[in-house]
């Protein structure tokens, strides 16, 4: 029985030795290929830090240096020296080496609403058939600055129609929450006496939230408090601005639907 273990030892060892050389062998041996490290990202363009750095690799490194061209596709909606500036066509990648890098600088105070960059490899004979193009989304951003939000709004709010369907619009103002550091108060938003408490979130570049919690907004009539179910919006820190959709509730009585309201800084 004993050598019967030992020869079962001997033989899943020395199989476990071949398939181990065969894996070390399996290295790639094909033509020297260039690509984009990334497929497409976003570029988020802020005052401070306004440079995009582009990667572009080889599949392998080579004994001589490779220049690899990249030029801007036709269906970009950026806009060269107004969204963004872009100094060179080309990278080369030094011999022995397997990354070559270029920077996208975005123009802050031009950039308006969010844009793309579309960039393509130059066809050729080191241009891979894979992620030979980048979709670059440049974005103006802006850091959350809480005092910002304080001011004068305008209001633009569906829950305002006069008896032709129109939205009348009003300013009203913001003051900052004393109980919470990312929050503002807006002062009598709908009706004098009833305040609205927003809330931000800026944890996610991509999606600025604005909070609202359950509120009265104002009296439909005697006992019976309109309220402002709780949910979320978005925010813009660029231009302050907050909007919002939510349902209002009168209870016992029904509900006046989902309201969209936007509130822009003025002042």
């Amino acid at each position: 029985m004993k050598k019967i273990f030992n020869a079962t030892l001997l033989l899943l060892f020395a199989t476990l030795t071949v398939v181990s050389c065969k894996k070390e062998s399996l290295t790639y041996d094909g033509p020297t290929l260039g690509h984009f490290l990334k497929s497409s990202d976003v570029f988020y363009v802020d005052p401070e830090d306004s440079t995009y750095t582009v990667e572009i690799g080889l599949t392998k490194a080579t004994d001589k240096d490779v220049t690899l061209r990249f030029e801007v596709d036709a269906t970009s909606t950026a806009v060269d020296g107004e969204d963004y500036a872009l100094g060179v066509h080309e990278v080369t990648i030094p011999a022995g080496q397997v990354i070559g890098k270029f920077d996208v600088v975005g123009l802050f105070t031009t950039l308006g609403e969010a844009v793309n960059l579309k960039l393509k490899l130059v066809e050729g004979d080191q241009t891979a058939t894979f992620s030979n193009e980048l979709d670059l989304t440049i974005r103006q951003f802006c850091p959350f600055v809480r005092d910002e939000f304080v001011g004068v709004y305008n209001v633009w709010s569906e829950l305002n129609e006069d008896e032709s369907g129109n939205i009348v619009e009003y300013e009203v103002e913001a003051i900052a929450d004393p109980d919470n550091e990312n929050g503002i108060i807006f002062l009598g938003l709908f009706v004098d006496g009833f305040d609205l408490k927003v809330s931000f979130d800026a944890s996610n570049k991509a999606n600025f939230q604005s909070i609202i919690t359950a509120q009265t907004i104002f009296d439909y009539r005697p006992g019976y408090p309109a309220i402002i179910q709780a949910g979320k919006g978005t925010f813009n820190a660029c231009n302050p601005e907050v909007q919002f959709t939510l349902e209002v509730k009168v209870p016992g009585m029904g509900s006046f639907g989902d309201v969209k309201t936007v509130l822009t800084k003025v002042d």
